[in-house]
């Protein structure tokens, strides 16, 4: 199950106003549009063991994600990791270089946050994993 929930977490991030929606800012996602990213994105996103409506049902529904992530991301000990997960996940989502910047986007974030790419896409995950088990915890 842990898997498939993040699995959703990632998939969600793909979708437009991915991180607004985990954070409940924006209207929550379609299975449809889950679905849809999963098809369109399959080099970069793993398909889930459980189907996103079993998976949704299990956790309780949508409110429950975004309290999760919510709880998750506030407490002190995640901040970092939770920013670290924000602007990895923009990399990802949209990986072009900018113009406006003359380095590479990976390289002005290991620079930042003195850590090697793998490390910052490792720190990502760990975000997800720990949104994940705050999202099991309580469903």
């Amino acid at each position: 199950m842990k898997k498939s929930v993040e699995a959703l977490i990632w998939a969600t991030v793909f979708l437009e106003a991915g991180l607004r929606r985990l954070i409940g800012d924006w209207p929550e996602p379609t299975l449809d549009e889950l679905e849809e990213v999963l098809t369109e994105r399959p080099k970069v996103l793993k398909r889930p063991d459980i189907p996103f409506e079993e998976v949704l049902t299990a956790v309780g529904g949508w409110p429950a994600i975004v309290a999760a992530v919510e709880r998750w991301r506030w407490r002190k000990a995640n901040q970092l990791t939770w920013n670290i997960f924000v602007e990895v996940s923009d990399i990802r989502v949209c990986p072009a270089r900018s113009r406006l910047k003359s380095k590479p986007r990976w390289q002005v974030l290991t620079e930042k946050y003195d850590l090697t790419p793998k490390t910052l896409r490792l720190r990502a995950q760990q975000a997800v994993e720990g949104i994940a088990d705050e999202i099991l915890a309580l469903g």
